[in-house]
């Protein structure tokens, strides 16, 4: 199959401007395209079976597609493929402007192509003379380069550049209020919307003013024009002498008639410049012949002039192309059969060995070294001339010199080459195959395939259904185990991570391969989850449990420990009693809830990383909540020293994807985790036949006149003091400032105003809410940031209620804490359980219920969604509905508004907690705070 494609229009009125078709070779008749390109394709415009129409503001998106689909192009497409590339190095360059087009009536906002420097134009005219060839028209070049730049600088504003802290950012954050603002922001958006009407047209004449004549105009008679072509000689060239027309026709000496004049005067004049480049030999007045050495010093010094002084220079355009390493590394990798499976892990050594390739022909170092050493960086390759990058050839044979002296490579470092090959700041040299055998093709098999493994059988022991994505999961854990690389679980929360495990470990145990015990490590919280899950799904599993004042530690722990299969502790008392984990060698540590070592720098995170173990497991639905460094301490924790230093890490992956929004670096990065972290949402298709409906609403609640004048007083007092202090002074200031404030909207007896007689908004809508549940027979969860809202919560329900409600918070004992959640699950008992966000926040099973109501925010998506959890997750038979309360006017409506408005923000919010607030100026923070006092409840 041929595919064929062409640019149909110029007229900016009409939205589809490309066409996209295929061939079949023997009949030379239109044929239907193939599903996989369809596919490609269906959101760039409208697709048929037999043709693809390419909108204008995804042209470039499109032709991103073209260049990666394997498959014959024809001429004339190939042609647009290349005019494609070479535009967007325009875009690259800088070479655009904002621009307002009009037509008709209609002002259409585009990011126009700058075309006033000379070699851009030089190199337009070459274009056109290629395009008057093929397509019949050089118009048509120019048109679909604007329409190249304009569409591709839209698309890396939507994907690649960050708008968080620009003030571009701050500016497309809001509904435009000016009509300039309006235009930016049309510029800025995927498509452009025309606008129409008096101020339009005013804007358009105040753009043409601002623009000024900056058209590019050509000469009306026509030019000199000079031409730099290599000959069949591999170190002759010749500098060819034309007259160019104003259609861009090139006339040689022969054909010239009545511009001869004009030929001659302006080659002597040329001549005259740079008599040095006559010398050589010549056959005037058509052409003269140039060495290599002369062509490059042409290329590069004479030609810019020649250029800025009004003369036409084409010279090869491969020549022209930003200097690249145009060269490709084949790897090949040995298994070293002396590892034996018992060895396999990230340390086990692989014989390599490598060969070079320029293209499609093979070089040795030594040619490279050549090319480095060597006084000019002009190479011929496959029959084009290219300019090396010779600061980055040096830097790859370093590279390659390093690699060189190793005999083998460990498996850890073929990882990175596959990972991050691409990525030149990384690797500095791109590889083209990677030829593997033995278990290590088997390993790499499994990295392409992104983990998919074959599923083990369910073992006998494990008393439990495993639903088919369960199974795949703890078909991963094994295969992980029998290579030793560690695996992070990372599915969503509810779906199931703990039985999971338990049949990954009753599987373990049926093979025989617990001849040490495992170590689990969970918050206190679900400590007794844990025991009765295991005594549920695997009975014969010997359980010790490390806890409580009468504990067990060194010989005696260790004698203990040895005689079971699993040991059950804390995160605490991984610390506290680390001498005595310490004393023996572990089968696995398994991590439950692991982001409690997200901060690797903690007495906590440490100790648990210096515990020797065969497997380390993490379960965790949040692997990183806030910063890419978290992510780092847990893989440290499986897999030491896979993601390198924490310094190079920041370095490397951090700081260019949090701070500078470097998207193929975080493609990287993904390559890198993606086979030990497995991942599944709710939302996947073979998991969410599994679940019911979550119906999430938000309920906007006034604030009483009490709680409105608290509010006004407070923010009124913060606004005088922050602008008299600075530094850390007001930083505490407004933190605290804020937490006032939250409570406030929580009710006023938060600030020691008395609970009687004080009227909440937030309270009242809440005994509305419940009585209707109440009433439909629904469960009830209700979350609280603060413990004494919390027991005021508890207090006031049971009153309105007249039932015993329970509430769950951090100062509740273990035993008793267990207690309440067996109660809440069982029939018969309270409806409504209240919970410490904190508490009650993740690893309970608490599916009776069927209304989560989040009294208070947290303003971080994925704690929120942690607690909602507890009841939106596996054996969960009805719909969830998610229920969260927000003050009218206050703080809470103006975050969530934001969170809701610019989802790219939301790194921000939840990235430092509170703490972006106290960098905000004075005006910022006025603007945040300020009650609108008409959205106060009426009594």
């Amino acid at each position: 199959m041929q595919l064929f494609g062409t640019y149909t229009t110029t007229r900016i009125k009409e939205d589809v401007v490309f066409c996209l078709w295929s061939v079949d070779e023997q009949t030379a008749t239109p044929s239907s395209l193939p599903p996989q390109l369809i596919e490609r394709f269906e959101d760039f415009g409208t697709v048929d079976q037999q043709q693809i129409w390419i909108q204008r503001a995804r042209l470039a998106e499109a032709f991103l597609e073209i260049n990666a689909w394997q498959s014959e192009l024809s001429s004339e497409l190939d042609f647009w493929r290349r005019l494609f590339h070479w535009s967007t190095s325009l875009a690259a360059e800088g070479r655009f402007q904002p621009g307002l087009v009009k037509s008709g009536d209609l002002f259409f906002s585009k990011w126009v192509t700058d075309w006033s420097a000379v070699s851009v134009m030089e190199q337009l005219e070459e274009w056109f003379q290629e395009g008057i060839r093929l397509v019949g028209d050089g118009q048509l070049v120019r048109s679909f380069t604007e329409d190249i730049v304009d569409s591709y600088v839209r698309f890396i504003i939507n994907t690649k550049f960050s708008l968080k802290r620009s003030q571009l950012g701050k500016l497309l954050q809001f509904k435009a209020f000016y009509l300039h603002e309006d235009w930016i922001q049309r510029l800025c958006a995927e498509y452009d919307e025309p606008g129409v009407g008096k101020r339009w047209q005013e804007l358009y004449e105040a753009y043409q003013d601002w623009r000024g004549d900056s058209e590019p105009q050509f000469e009306s008679v026509g030019r000199f024009c000079l031409r730099l072509e290599p000959t069949l000689a591999s170190t002759s060239w010749q500098l060819r002498f034309y007259w160019m027309e104003p259609s861009g026709n090139l006339l040689e000496w022969t054909r010239l008639s009545g511009y001869r004049p004009l030929y001659m005067n302006a080659l002597a004049e040329v001549m005259e410049r740079f008599p040095r480049l006559f010398q050589a030999a010549s056959t005037l007045p058509i052409y003269c012949e140039l060495n290599t050495e002369q062509a490059y010093r042409f290329f590069r010094e004479t030609a810019p002039v020649l250029r800025r002084e009004g003369h036409a220079v084409f010279v090869p355009q491969s020549m022209q192309r930003p200097p690249s390493i145009p060269y490709r590394l084949e790897v090949s990798l040995d298994a070293n059969e002396q590892s034996g499976q018992t060895e396999l892990g990230l340390e086990s050594l692989v014989a390599f060995d490598f060969r070079l390739s320029l293209g499609d022909q093979v070089v040795d170092e030594a040619e490279l070294t050549r090319w480095m050493e060597a006084s000019l960086p002009l190479v011929e390759m496959n029959g084009e001339w290219i300019v090396l990058d010779q600061s980055g050839l040096k830097n790859s044979l370093e590279w390659l010199d390093q690699v060189k002296k190793k005999r083998h490579l460990s498996l850890r470092d073929a990882f990175h080459l596959y990972a991050l090959n691409g990525d030149s700041d990384l690797l500095p040299i791109s590889i083209q195959n990677l030829n593997t055998t033995g278990w290590i093709n088997e390993c790499f098999q499994w990295l392409e395939q992104g983990g998919q493994v074959e599923e083990y059988p369910i073992p006998v022991s494990f008393q439990g259904q495993l639903r088919p994505y369960q199974r795949v999961g703890m078909s991963w854990l094994i295969q992980l185990r029998k290579w030793n690389m560690g695996a992070c679980l990372a599915d969503d929360m509810g779906l199931g991570k703990t039985i999971q495990f338990l049949s990954y470990l009753a599987y373990c145990k049926e093979q025989g391969w617990l001849d040490h015990p495992f170590l689990l490590i969970c918050p206190t919280s679900v400590l007794g989850n844990w025991q009765k899950e295991i005594q549920r799904f695997i009975p014969d599993l010997s359980v010790m449990v490390h806890h409580g004042p009468t504990r067990a530690a060194g010989d005696v722990f260790r004698e203990q420990a040895t005689k079971v299969d699993i040991v059950l502790t804390t995160y605490s008392l991984a610390q506290r009693d680390h001498a005595s984990f310490s004393l023996l060698l572990w089968d696995g540590i398994v991590l439950d809830e692991a982001q409690h070592i997200k901060n690797s720098s903690t007495l906590q995170s440490k100790a648990i990383r210096g515990f020797n173990a065969r497997h380390r497991i993490t379960l965790t639905g949040t692997p990183m909540e806030n910063r890419l460094e978290e992510l780092w301490s847990i893989f440290e924790f499986l897999n030491p020293g896979f993601l390198g230093s924490k310094t190079n890490f920041r370095r490397q992956f951090a700081q260019p994807i949090e701070k500078l929004g470097d998207k193929e670096r975080m493609t990287s990065l993904k390559r890198l985790v993606r086979p030990f972290l497995l991942r599944r949402s709710k939302s996947d298709p073979s998991v969410i036949r599994d679940l019911p409906e979550k119906i999430e609403t938000k309920e906007y609640c006034p604030l009483t006149t009490e709680q409105a004048a608290l509010y006004a007083r407070l923010v009124n007092e913060l606004l005088d003091k922050e602008k008299n202090i600075q530094g850390f002074a007001r930083k505490g200031l407004i933190l605290s400032s804020i937490l006032r404030l939250k409570q406030i909207c929580n009710h006023p007896a938060l600030l020691d105003q008395g609970a009687s007689g004080s009227r909440s908004g937030k309270l009242n809508r809440l005994i509305e809410m419940v009585t209707e549940m109440l009433d439909d027979q629904d469960h009830i969860l209700i979350f609280t940031q603060f413990t004494k809202m919390g027991h005021l919560l508890q207090r006031k329900l049971q009153e309105e209620f007249k039932l015993t409600i329970p509430f769950l918070h951090g100062g509740v004992p273990a035993q008793q804490r267990e207690g309440l959640i067996d109660q809440f699950q069982e029939k018969g008992s309270s409806p409504i359980l209240i919970l410490s966000l904190k508490a009650g926040g993740v690893g309970l099973n608490l599916t009776r219920a069927n209304r989560v109501i989040h009294f208070d925010r947290w303003w971080n998506p994925a704690v929120e969604n942690q607690a909602t959890d507890r009841a939106f997750r596996i054996g969960q038979t009805r719909t969830v509905h998610v229920h969260k309360l927000i003050c009218l006017g206050t703080i809470e409506e103006k975050i969530d508004r934001m969170i809701e408005r610019k989802q790219d923000l939301v790194q921000d919010v939840i990235g430092s907690g509170e703490n972006w607030i106290t960098e905000l100026g004075s005006d910022e923070l006025r603007d945040l705070l300020t009650l609108h006092h008409q959205l106060i409840e009426d009594f």
